[in-house]
C-alpha cells in the first residue's frame, strides 16, 4: 500500500502534527489531489499517547499549572471545551478517580467557582480527551471537503528502508498478519518516550512477597496499583511492606502522589524509598516568589565572550550559589528562563545548536520543577516518616 504521508506514533505530537496539517491545507486552497495518509499506532488507544491516555491515571496530573501547561493558541479551545463539558467529566473523573479524584476537587473547587482556570493542575486525561475530539472532527472536515483521508493501522513499525526511488518502505509489525509492508513519499517520527530499559534481566517478575514493575504504564498505571495493593494484602508483617522507585523525575513523583491521595495503599504501606542520582524531587513550583534574585555571573556574561560549554558551567554555579543561600529553581524560575534565553540568543548558529545537543538534557534536568500537589504530597509522606 502506497501514502503520501506516514506518521509513525499516534500521540499527542502526531495529533498536533495532524492537526496542523490539515489546518493548512484547508487555507492553500483546494488541492489537486486528496492526500492520503498513514498513521501507524502500537497501542490500541489513538491520538492520547501515554501520559493523556488509559495507561495513566484518571488522576494523573498536569505537572505545571494549567496556565502555563497550555500553548497560548489552545487556551480559549480547552478553556471553553473545560467549561462546556465540566459536568461529563466531573462525572467520569469522580465514576473512575475515587476519593483522590475527591480530593483534588475539594482542593480546587474555589479555582473552578472562581474561573481562576490558569491556577489548576488538572487531570490531564482531559487534555487527551479535548485533542481526541477536535482531530476527530478535523478528520471528518478533511474527508468532507476531500482534502485528504486519514488511515490508522495498528501495529509496530520495527523497520525503514529508503528506497532507491526516494520512498520509505515500512515494515509493520502485526498479530494477524504478521509482518506487512507500507510505503511513504514523506515520513514523520512520532515516537514519543524512549524504550524504558529493564533493571532486572529477564525472569520472574514477581512471588508472593516480591513484585517489580519495570514500566509504570504498562499495562497500565491504575493496573499496577491495583498490583501492588494486592501484593501488600499478602504479606503479613507490616515491617516487610516496602517500596522502592528508582529515579525520582516526574513519573516517580507522580506515583507518590497517587499513593498519598490512596488510603487504602497508604496504610498498606510501610515505607517508600526513592533512589536516585540527584537524590531529590523537582522543586516546588511557587510562581517565582524571590522575583529580584541576582544571577550575578550569568549577567556578566552580557558583557562577555563566551560559548555553549561556558553557559553551561555559569548557569550550574548561579544555581549553586542560589541553592546555597536556601533559594531553588522553583523560587526564581522564570528570571533564569528569560535570561538563559537572552544569553542563548549571543549565539552564534552552531554554539546554540550544540548547547541545545549536548547541554540541554542536563539544563532541563538542573530546572525540573513540580506542582504544589504532587510536591506536597511527597512532602506529606516525608513528614508522616513514611
Amino acid at each position: 500500500m502506497n501514502f503520501d504521508i506516514a506518521l509513525l506514533g499516534s500521540g499527542i505530537s502526531c495529533t498536533q502534527t495532524l492537526l496542523q496539517l490539515i489546518d493548512k491545507l484547508a487555507h492553500s486552497g483546494q488541492p489537486k489531489e486528496r492526500l492520503q495518509i498513514l498513521v501507524v499506532e502500537k497501542f490500541g488507544e489513538p491520538w492520547r499517547g501515554i501520559p493523556y491516555g488509559q495507561r495513566s491515571s484518571v488522576n494523573s496530573l498536569t505537572i505545571t499549572t494549567l496556565g502555563e501547561f497550555v500553548h497560548p493558541n489552545e487556551k480559549e479551545g480547552f478553556y471553553g471545551w473545560l467549561k462546556q463539558n465540566r459536568e461529563n467529566w466531573m462525572a467520569e473523573l469522580m465514576l473512575k478517580g475515587g476519593e483522590t479524584a475527591k480530593s483534588w476537587y475539594a482542593n480546587n473547587q474555589a479555582h473552578f467557582e472562581s474561573g481562576k482556570w490558569d491556577e489548576i493542575y488538572i487531570p490531564r486525561f482531559l487534555y487527551g480527551k479535548y485533542l481526541q475530539e477536535k482531530l476527530a472532527a478535523a478528520i471528518g472536515e478533511a474527508d468532507r471537503k476531500g482534502i485528504a483521508t486519514i488511515d490508522l493501522i495498528q501495529g509496530e513499525a520495527v523497520d525503514i528502508e529508503l528506497t532507491d526511488n526516494d520512498l520509505y518502505k515500512i515494515t509493520v509489525r502485526q498479530e494477524q498478519p504478521g509482518l506487512i509492508a507500507l510505503s511513504a513519499k514523506r515520513l514523520v517520527l512520532c515516537i514519543g518516550s524512549g524504550t524504558i530499559k529493564p533493571v532486572l534481566p529477564e525472569g520472574p517478575s514477581s512471588s508472593k512477597d516480591l513484585l517489580y514493575v519495570n514500566d509504570t504504564y504498562y499495562p497500565s498505571l491504575q493496573e499496577n496499583l491495583n498490583r501492588i495493593e494486592e501484593l501488600l494484602d499478602g504479606i503479613g508483617d507490616e515491617q516487610n511492606r516496602n517500596m522502592l522507585i528508582l529515579g525520582s523525575n516526574a513519573s516517580s513523583l507522580e506515583l507518590v502522589y497517587l499513593i498519598n491521595q490512596h488510603p487504602s495503599l497508604k496504610n498498606r504501606l510501610h515505607q517508600v524509598v526513592v533512589l536516585s542520582y540527584s537524590g531529590m524531587f523537582p522543586h516546588r513550583i511557587t510562581q517565582d516568589s524571590v522575583p529580584n534574585y541576582s544571577f550575578d555571573h550569568l549577567l556578566a556574561l552580557k558583557e562577555a565572550g563566551f560559548d555553549a560549554h561556558r553557559l553551561y558551567q555559569t548557569i550550574e554555579l548561579d544555581l549553586d550559589i542560589a541553592y546555597g543561600k536556601g533559594v531553588h529553581i522553583g523560587d526564581m524560575y522564570y528570571q533564569l528562563s528569560d535570561l538563559v534565553v537572552e544569553l542563548l540568543k549571543k549565539l552564534d548558529h552552531e554554539q546554540e545548536k550544540e548547547f541545545y545537543s549536548i547541554y540541554g538534557n542536563r539544563f532541563t534536568k538542573l530546572i525540573r520543577r513540580a506542582g504544589a500537589e504532587y510536591r506536597d504530597a511527597a512532602q506529606q509522606l516525608m513528614d508522616a516518616g513514611t
